[in-house]
């Protein structure tokens, strides 16, 4: 009984945690044909995420840099062609319209289609 137990309370928190882990599909819906901005000291850049997880940016100087993406462990790994992953965390919920300050007072935001 006391096994039985155990493995019940076990497969209730394991489903307990997934339920609550949003998925990329999820995190990454509002990005999806839109574009997302980043502004700083240097200026902006512009990204478009797109759901084969690829995606392009054209940074401050108006070069383009294409690579491809994945989430991990709640970061935007961002990988560019012949580049190294750059990490920053990311969370659900963001979509067109949306803007906030990220890490190191970065303004981000969101605007409809693909600018």
């Amino acid at each position: 009984m006391k096994i039985l137990f155990g493995t019940v309370m076990l497969v209730c928190a394991a489903a307990s945690t997934a339920a609550f882990a949003a998925s990329e599909d999820e995190i990454m819906a509002g990005y999806y044909g839109n574009t997302f901005y980043v502004t700083d000291a240097s200026g902006t850049k512009h990204m478009q995420y797109r759901a084969d997880h690829t995606y392009m940016e054209v940074d401050q100087q108006g070069h383009a840099v294409k690579g491809t993406w994945a989430i991990k462990d709640d970061k935007m790994c961002e990988k560019p062609d012949g580049g190294a992953d750059d990490c920053s965390p990311i969370r659900a919920g963001h979509k067109a319209g949306d803007s906030w300050t990220g890490g190191g007072g970065k303004k981000l935001e969101i605007r409809a289609g693909i600018q």
